[in-house]
């Protein structure tokens, strides 16, 4: 990023994290760095106040969320007001509904048509996200629908790979030299506060790599 001088950082806010660390780890200070914008999605974490804060403190830059799915693409975005996401109307039509009762809500369900996807259009996806929904304007002059407060995810189960070399060195806090996601995932508890357990199976024994070239 130094080198190339890069002025925005496009991650999720984990990675955003990790790279804080590294650099920190190695004597640089990110904040003389070009970066002045940076801009995650992928998983909650920069609607998160208390993540946002740390992102913004180690890059010395604003950090932005940003909201997609895999089913129906990037749908949400925040504008420099930070006063919510802001759907994009221009490719999705947005509802929110009562997801007892499948009726219009002012908070509930958000669900999503997407008009700007001709190979894999989604017709009312309901994606489970909870969600407040306000046509108050914005200072930043859109008139796009605004989600104050974000979006929110309903308390799930999340299953991840950590290989071998990970757990040995211990879950909280491991960091694999050799694969560096790993010390994403094994931070996990550390980047989302509202993880309230945190459980680790190794579901089959080790096994041997037939690959002379992997690590793991």
């Amino acid at each position: 990023m130094e080198a190339l001088g890069a002025t925005v950082l496009v991650s999720t806010p984990s990675y955003a994290l990790h790279l804080i660390e590294v650099a920190r780890e190695r004597g640089l200070d990110l904040r003389g760095w070009p970066v002045r914008v940076t801009v995650h999605a992928g998983e909650p974490g920069a609607g998160i106040p208390a993540v946002r804060a740390r992102i913004e403190a180690g890059f010395g830059a604003r950090a932005y969320d940003h909201a997609g799915m895999t089913e129906v693409g990037a749908h949400a975005f925040e504008c420099a007001a930070q006063a919510g996401l802001h759907v994009n109307e221009a490719e999705f039509i947005a509802e929110v509904i009562d997801p007892a009762t499948g009726e219009p809500a002012e908070a509930g369900e958000l669900v999503l048509t997407n008009l700007g996807r001709a190979g894999s259009p989604a017709v009312r996806y309901r994606s489970g996200d909870r969600v407040c929904l306000s046509r108050d304007p914005c200072r930043c002059g859109r008139t796009f629908l605004r989600l104050p407060g974000g979006i929110q995810s309903p308390r799930r189960a999340v299953s991840m790979h950590v290989p071998a070399a990970a757990r040995n060195t211990g879950l909280i806090g491991a960091r694999p030299a050799f694969w560096p996601s790993a010390a994403v995932a094994c931070r996990v508890t550390s980047v989302f506060c509202n993880i309230s357990r945190f459980y680790c199976r190794q579901s089959s024994p080790p096994r041997k790599s037939a690959c002379r070239d992997c690590r793991f």
